[in-house]
């Protein structure tokens, strides 16, 4: 058994490595703030990037503790059909584009952070196998579902944290060239 830790600790996962149960919340955290951190909005992008993880996924491990469930018996087929409908809305470009719509039409503009939701749903499609717990991005129209790659597999997960490190570095980098550049003008 892995412990991983999700959210800022918010919730602590068991899971068994071999069954590729894992929701990665920490790279959809990692790579949202790598997309907008050159924005004012970095934190509620952020925060939008790993919502839809913590409204299906999320809510179905506080029931899950709540009911006094071992993460140990963790099964699809044990998993209500609430936590997939949830999975669908959370996890729909489909949702994502109607979400968008009512904005427009309502407060006449899309605010920026929400594509933290967006990049959320396109990281996930080609990174979810279509055997299992594939993305449903195009719920409720279809249940088509990309063959991607799951996220445990070892050699993904190596890559994803691997480019996660060299994306953050030139970020870092490039903060400390332009604060040492600011320095010396001064």
């Amino acid at each position: 058994m892995v412990v991983t830790f999700q959210y800022g600790c918010i919730e602590m996962l068991l899971y068994n490595v071999s069954s590729g149960t894992i929701m990665d919340i920490f790279a959809h955290f990692l790579w949202n703030y790598i997309i907008f951190h050159r924005t004012k909005v970095v934190g509620k992008a952020v925060l939008a990037g790993v919502l839809p993880d913590v409204f299906s996924w999320g809510i179905y491990s506080g029931y899950h503790v709540l009911n006094g469930y071992a993460f140990r018996q963790f099964s699809i087929a044990l998993i209500p059909d609430w936590v997939f409908m949830l999975y669908g809305v959370t996890h729909s470009l489909v949702i994502f584009g109607a979400v968008c719509l009512i904005l427009w039409l309502t407060i006449k503009r899309i605010p920026l952070y929400l594509y933290g939701w967006l990049a959320h749903i396109l990281i996930d499609i080609p990174t979810h196998a279509k055997d299992f717990l594939p993305t449903p991005f195009l719920w409720p129209l279809s249940s088509f579902a990309f063959p991607g790659i799951r996220w445990s597999n070892q050699n993904f997960m190596i890559a994803n944290y691997v480019a996660i490190l060299l994306c953050l570095g030139y970020i870092f980098w490039k903060k400390l060239v332009h604060n040492g550049i600011k320095k010396k003008s001064k």
